[in-house]
């Protein structure tokens, strides 16, 4: 009942988004259509605004048909039904990558291209994925920890959701890397769940003394295992790496209580989306099929690079 209440939610807000959008529809403007996980985390407010940007520098109407809930249904309603009404293009980042080829097939027969960012899907209709250099990002990010443990101790790996792209090569660069340098590594994945990140946290730290890192394949992530480890006594004992490059993470990294995070560029990749299918509008073919963004690792020594309150 919710779900569908939530949907309903959406379809509204995809008919008073057309309203406004079309309300002076005699400048004609192209529309694009973005929608991405709920705006909770700062890489999703950091993309939403690139597209944005991007969309202004350009001239397009920006048109955010973002969920409120992490229901990649409300996202597929939303898309449907924008096609319904009449857009342009897409530039999307999706919740769950699979279920979108019954929408894709019906973008694709209507001649609207679709760049994703984030998470690649399988389609023809989608013309370039644009995203983080997931899987040698991570490691980057196992190539410090194997440096500030000697490669020494246990590497507690607290992961997304499996099945999930950028999941499974966060974890996999990471593992590859640690395990190369003799680390034994152990595997939970918490389904970006930062409760459920904590709990992992803390049943395996309680259980096992031999942990000298944990890395968790994004940053809420990572603060949730900093709060676990507080609890039990030993945050000053475990070193604390994520994944993405939030505020929040770069301030515990500032205040001493988390070690590092692997940065993402999600601004970049928004803007890189629109200039894409700004080609494709004009009928240029020289562009990327997939445009890969490098990872940088934040710490200590040069969080106040990227971040200042």
């Amino acid at each position: 009942m919710l779900r569908r209440r939530g949907i309903k939610i959406v379809v509204a807000l995809v008919s008073l988004c057309f309203a406004a959008s079309f309300a002076f529809a005699g400048d004609k403007k192209k529309v694009i259509v973005y929608t991405g996980m709920p705006k909770t985390l700062t890489f999703f407010i950091n993309l939403a605004a690139g597209v944005e940007d991007g969309c202004k520098k350009h001239g397009y109407e920006f048109l955010d048909l973002t969920p409120p809930e992490m229901e990649v249904e409300m996202q597929i309603h939303a898309v449907d039904n924008a096609l319904i009404k009449g857009i342009d293009g897409i530039v999307m980042a999706p919740i769950d990558a699979r279920p979108w080829k019954p929408t894709f097939d019906k973008a694709q027969k209507m001649g609207i291209p679709v760049v994703v960012i984030d998470a690649p899907i399988d389609h023809p209709v989608v013309k370039s994925y644009v995203g983080t250099d997931n899987l040698e990002a991570a490691r980057l990010g196992g190539r410090y920890i194997v440096d500030i443990t000697g490669g020494k101790g246990e590497l507690l790996l607290i992961g997304g959701e499996v099945g999930h792209p950028n999941g499974d090569k966060r974890a996999q660069g990471v593992r590859e890397v640690c395990e190369a340098a003799g680390m034994k590594v152990t595997f939970r994945p918490a389904d970006w769940n930062s409760d459920k990140a904590m709990q992992i946290a803390q049943d395996e730290l309680s259980a096992n003394k031999n942990y000298s890192v944990i890395f968790s394949a994004w940053d809420p992530g990572a603060l949730a295992a900093k709060q676990a480890a507080k609890a039990i006594g030993i945050l000053d004992d475990i070193f604390i790496v994520g994944f993405d490059g939030n505020d929040a993470n770069y301030r515990a990294i500032k205040d001493g209580e988390i070690t590092a995070t692997v940065r993402q560029q999600p601004h970049l990749m928004g803007t890189e989306g629109v200039e894409i299918i700004t080609k494709i509008f004009n009928g240029d073919t020289d562009f990327p099929a997939e445009k890969l963004i490098p990872g940088q690792v934040i710490d200590k020594s040069n969080v106040d690079t990227v971040f200042s309150e």
